[in-house]
């Protein structure tokens, strides 16, 4: 054991008596120097990734919330220019009136429960909002499709056999329901500005 060490001590000796150290210190320098300079390069990259993933993020996220904005606004815009709630309301005063009136088909039997294009089309990527938004965003897509599900019933004849009462009493509920949703819409709607706005 102790020959061995004196040997590779030896060998050891002649590597470092036969560097010229005038050559290998500015190479050990530059080597180090290149190395430091490659894991800072690196490092910078990768944040540029990071910085430049979370830039694309929040830009989606503030495209989506304006687009469910815009669309949520464009709903209750064609609601009212197609009178359809005073359609309801007028038709519910008659029958309370004692008036044997229709009830009022205000959509189509092939319509859609939903009317939101970006809803239908991207309804995984709400949950980039954040849980608090996905959820009211999808609370109230629940409650839009669940009333325009009913007119839409209602335009393939499955309310025909109600009497008066069993009109009323539905024309007040979905009425109801109209009012809880332009109330809580209108909310979401504040608040998607909000995100569009400022991203948060």
């Amino acid at each position: 054991m102790g020959a061995s060490l004196e040997q590779l001590v030896g060998v050891l000796s002649s590597i470092v008596a036969a560097i010229d150290w005038k050559v290998a210190v500015p190479a050990m320098i530059a080597a180090l120097a290149g190395l430091i300079g490659a894991w800072l390069g690196a490092r910078g990259a990768v944040r540029a990734q990071v910085k430049k993933h979370r830039a694309e993020v929040d830009y989606a996220r503030r495209s989506l919330a304006a687009a469910l904005r815009g669309e949520l606004l464009a709903y209750f815009d064609i609601v009212e220019r197609r009178e359809q709630v005073r359609q309801a309301e007028l038709a519910l005063a008659d029958l309370k009136a004692g008036k044997p009136v229709d009830l009022p088909a205000v959509l189509g039997e092939h319509d859609e429960p939903l009317p939101s294009l970006v809803l239908a089309n991207d309804y995984r990527a709400i949950g980039t909002l954040g849980p608090a938004m996905a959820a009211d965003v999808a609370k109230l897509a629940s409650m839009i499709g669940s009333m325009r599900a009913t007119l839409i019933a209602l335009a393939r004849g499955r309310y025909r056999h109600l009497d008066n009462a069993g009109r009323i009493d539905l024309l007040e509920r979905e009425l109801g329901l109209w009012r809880d949703i332009e109330v809580f819409g209108k909310q979401v709607a504040k608040r998607l500005s909000r995100m569009a706005e400022r991203g948060a």
